[in-house]
């Protein structure tokens, strides 16, 4: 998501400057590739942000990319790595795949749609953006209103927007479909994940900087105010001030929030669990070692009786996939890297012990 963000933020500031801009965007794959679809490159005269494969592609992309910001014309592309011979003569991926990219034209005229998607996120809505391949016009949904219309068939809409909501999810946000006998590239796109972290440690400064690199909006939560400095944690979006017993009070939770305990205090653990577990949050971890957590529960469970099947599976304590973590950097990383596994429902093994492909959709 960070990657998406930003460029975002680049056409905003393309569009306040009065230039122009083309933006690459991978449409579909087949077989294996580096990305998926959604991956995007924003091109000027003078910059890329972004990427469209781990590197092979970029050139020819932004061939194409200035190309198309000269003559203001979208652009289909296909690479085909599955032939022997592209290890020779071709791309040089040797990925066995085939990708897709649309490059369209930007300008202060034609950016509105990335703007409005822009300012719907940043208010934490959901939206889904289609483009029409290969016209270019797109279709942005917030919520359930069309705020974005450059079909302007309100009969199409009719037909093809249940069709796409149906195909997408969270875990399968794009698709390209025949909608009514026209092809349409169609993106489920979500504000970033939430992360709060309660403690405000030394151990809480290494999660918060790798959760921001990976695109997380970060609260932090403690009652102390000498340890919650923005100095201290520059990179968070959020401080909040509060005791355990005010963070109902403060902190909004939905099914895209995953919740991380620091805070190394039992009492302090007992209420913020307590809480935790009742709240939507897809994920509950509770640092410490094993016993100290079903200690916690087990208070928990003699004041307000049995815990709930789901409750118990939102619940990670210890925290953290098992790489052998050691120190609060190597233990930020294994925080994280379980946190992804269960945001993309996958195990958290090694990928050589996994019989299927990589990606979902291989």
């Amino acid at each position: 998501m960070r990657e998406f963000w930003e460029i975002l933020e680049r056409i905003r500031r393309v569009v306040t400057e009065g230039q122009r801009a083309a933006l690459a965007t991978v449409i579909s794959t087949s077989g294996s590739t580096y990305r998926r679809p959604g991956a995007r490159m924003l091109l000027t005269s003078e910059e890329a942000v972004g990427a469209v494969s781990a590197g092979c592609l970029e050139e020819e992309v932004r061939a194409v990319g200035l190309r198309v910001l000269e003559q203001g014309r979208p652009e289909r592309l296909r690479f085909d790595t599955t032939e022997e011979m592209d290890k020779i003569s071709g791309t040089g991926l040797g990925c066995r795949g085939t990708i897709d990219v649309f490059v369209e034209p930007l300008s202060p005229e034609t950016a509105q749609p990335y703007r409005t998607l822009h300012q719907a996120l940043e208010e934490d809505r959901v939206c889904i953006l289609g483009i029409e391949v290969p016209t270019g016009r797109r279709l942005l949904l917030v919520g359930e209103e069309v705020a974005v219309d450059e079909l302007r068939e309100p009969s199409f809409i009719r037909q093809a927007v249940p069709a796409a909501r149906e195909q997408l999810s969270s875990r399968q946000p794009t698709a390209l479909l025949r909608s009514v006998g026209r092809e349409f590239y169609w993106e489920r796109v979500e504000p970033p994940l939430q992360l709060i972290v309660f403690g405000a440690g030394y151990d809480a400064q290494p999660l918060v900087r790798l959760a921001k690199e990976l695109g997380f909006r970060v609260t932090v939560v403690d009652p102390r105010p000498a340890y919650l400095a923005k100095e201290r944690f520059p990179e968070a979006d959020r401080l909040v001030l509060a005791h355990p017993q005010d963070v109902p009070a403060q902190i909004r939770v939905d099914g895209r929030t995953f919740l991380v305990i620091l805070t190394h205090n039992y009492l302090h653990d007992l209420e913020l669990l307590r809480w935790a577990l009742g709240t939507e949050a897809s994920y509950v971890g509770q640092i410490g070692p094993r016993e100290r957590t079903q200690e916690l529960l087990a208070d928990i469970e003699r004041e307000e009786g049995p815990l709930s099947p789901e409750a118990r599976a939102k619940l990670y304590g210890p925290v953290g996939l098992d790489v052998g973590a050691e120190t609060p950097e190597e233990i930020a990383l294994s925080i994280l890297a379980e946190i992804l596994a269960v945001r993309y429902g996958r195990p958290g093994g090694a990928l050589r012990d996994r019989s299927g492909p990589i990606h979902a959709g291989e």
